[in-house]
């Protein structure tokens, strides 16, 4: 499904992937291997992609339009290498993590230099006026991680930390990426806000899905089954259960969290009763009405090409096993 939505801006993404490499050049050497290495695998680069439908959904993709999609890819994979050493995490995409081979110390400063180099490109290119859109939804990134980690030692989420939580970590980026692409077409402010919340739904549907995938038995998400619950990170199926739950099984169920670190078969039981309860269909249900208000905002638009490959985007989204 990826190929089809990626078909009508194929060119301009290989031409955004010719930029990308250009602006990460760097003569040192061992700069060089590390970031040659962490932008290896690129990824399905849904961000930028999202960028560049919006922006030809808008007008026509421009100079501006690369700029922000560049941002959008910088800030997403600086992001994922600070949550790589937070969570202690030596998988990514299916291959050891910077963290795994440098350790902490290179990869943090690695991270920190990625960061750098997409500010750059938007003050570079003419488009500092994006940076405001990307440099808001760093910021609640930060913010959802620090949210994130505070109640993951207290054991204590409830749905309305859990919902501000995945806004702040994944929904707003996406959100970013759908109004940088209309700004930096011909998108007027109404509609640059419009996108805005296309993409924030569809950020929230992208973590519930995460979510369930974390349950799903074999799933090819890269990295190991069960993970979320053993970083004993509240996510909504388990949240599902929890709420369910009389005092004692809840009682039970944050027993086997709370020692999950030293106590690994405490996962696999976790999962079962989540399996049992139905919390992943229920998950499911939340996740298609963030894609329904998704597709609501599409709705407004003229049916294009692009149209049908944003609708697209946003089934795959729902569909995705990865």
């Amino acid at each position: 499904m990826l190929d089809s939505i990626r078909r009508p801006v194929e060119k301009e993404m290989e031409e955004f992937n010719r930029r990308l490499a250009c602006h990460l050049h760097n003569d040192n050497p061992s700069i060089s291997s590390v970031l040659d290495y962490v932008f290896e695998k690129k990824g399905k680069q849904m961000r930028p992609l999202l960028v560049m439908l919006t922006a030809a959904l808008h007008g026509g993709i421009n100079d501006r339009t690369y700029s922000g999609a560049m941002l959008a890819e910088l800030v997403h994979t600086a992001s994922l290498i600070h949550d790589d050493i937070v969570d202690d995490a030596y998988v990514r995409r299916g291959s050891l993590s910077a963290n795994a081979i440098w350790r902490s110390k290179v990869a943090v400063l690695t991270g920190d230099y990625v960061l750098s180099r997409a500010i750059s490109a938007a003050v570079k290119n003419g488009a500092a006026d994006l940076l405001s859109l990307i440099i808001d939804s760093f910021e609640m990134l930060s913010e959802g991680e620090l949210i994130q980690l505070e109640h993951a030692s207290k054991l204590d989420t409830d749905e309305k930390i859990y919902f501000e939580t995945i806004n702040k970590k994944t929904a707003s980026l996406l959100g970013s990426c759908a109004a940088l692409g209309a700004r930096s077409a011909a998108g007027t402010e109404e509609q640059v806000e419009s996108m805005r919340r296309f993409g924030e739904y569809l950020g929230m549907a992208f973590q519930i899905k995460d979510d369930i995938l974390d349950f799903s038995t074999g799933n090819k998400t890269g990295k190991p089954g069960l993970q979320d619950i053993r970083e004993r990170k509240i996510t909504l199926p388990l949240l599902i259960l929890l709420n369910d739950s009389g005092e004692k099984k809840r009682k039970k169920i944050i027993s086997l969290l709370s020692g999950i670190r030293y106590k690994d078969a405490n996962a696999e039981i976790i999962h079962s009763m989540i399996m049992e309860s139905g919390a992943l269909v229920r998950a499911t249900v939340i996740m298609e009405q963030y894609i329904d208000k998704a597709r609501i905002i599409l709705e407004s638009y003229e049916d294009s090409e692009i149209k049908e490959s944003l609708r697209r985007y946003t089934s795959y989204i729902m569909d995705r096993d990865r």
